[in-house]
């Protein structure tokens, strides 16, 4: 008898660290990995310079208006830990004029015309803050400075007395700015957004570009895509 009971005993205290580690609930904790954002996206600025006058010898003083450029901007996002992102973003601007001028009191036979064109290429580096990393919708505001490099040009074709004439002028300039932003990517899959956003940019150059404009301080309004790795 003594010796079953012992057996037994011995039997139970065997099994309990078996019955135990059949009982245990395994937990895997997902810790989801930091991603890098890739927006390309197209849209429009409206820069404050819009309306300016235009003249030369002998020909009438016209006014002209400059709406808005239209441009492509691509932006890259890296994570610097949640809910921070570095942000360096490069795009391209274009906008152009065409200006008539006509004579009529002085020279009747005299036509000038005058295309003018400007590009401007923001390059600049900033920070952005994503409340929303895992959601679909993830809207993000941002702060970024830089540099915004202009270039401008205009070509002259002048007819008098059946003679045309074509004069070509360009000019490049450098100014030092920043911008504030919104945006918000909409998440289709897992990698692939919509992408729509605004920047606020604060830039004035220190000379007037062909197009007679020299502050570009204003919206940008952009929309495209945006993916993530």
């Amino acid at each position: 008898m003594k010796t079953l009971l012992t057996v037994l005993l011995i039997s139970v205290f065997a099994l309990a660290p078996v019955i135990a580690q059949e009982r245990t609930v395994e937990r895997t904790v997902i810790v989801r990995q930091e991603t890098d954002f890739f927006s390309l996206r197209v849209g429009t600025w409206f820069p404050k310079d819009k309306e300016k006058e235009f003249s030369t010898n002998n020909i009438s003083t016209q006014q002209i208006d400059q709406s808005q450029a239209i441009g492509l901007d691509f932006t890259y996002r890296y994570p610097m830990g949640r809910p921070l992102y570095f942000d360096f973003a490069i795009s391209g601007w274009y906008s152009t004029y065409n200006f008539k001028f006509r004579e009529i009191i002085n020279d009747p036979a005299v036509v000038q015309e005058a295309d003018a064109w400007v590009v401007i290429v923001p390059v600049t580096v900033g920070i952005s803050i994503n409340p929303l990393p895992d959601n679909p919708l993830q809207p993000y505001a941002q702060i970024g400075i830089g540099g915004y490099f202009g270039t401008s040009g205009r070509s002259e074709y002048q007819v008098a007395n059946t003679v045309k004439t074509t004069t070509k002028y360009d000019k490049t300039l450098i100014a030092f700015g920043g911008f504030v932003g919104l945006g918000l990517d909409f998440f289709i899959t897992p990698s692939f957004a919509l992408s729509l956003g605004g920047k606020y940019h604060i830039v004035t150059f220190d000379e007037e570009f062909l197009t007679r404009q020299k502050d570009f301080t204003g919206l940008q309004v952009l929309l495209g895509i945006t993916t993530r790795i």
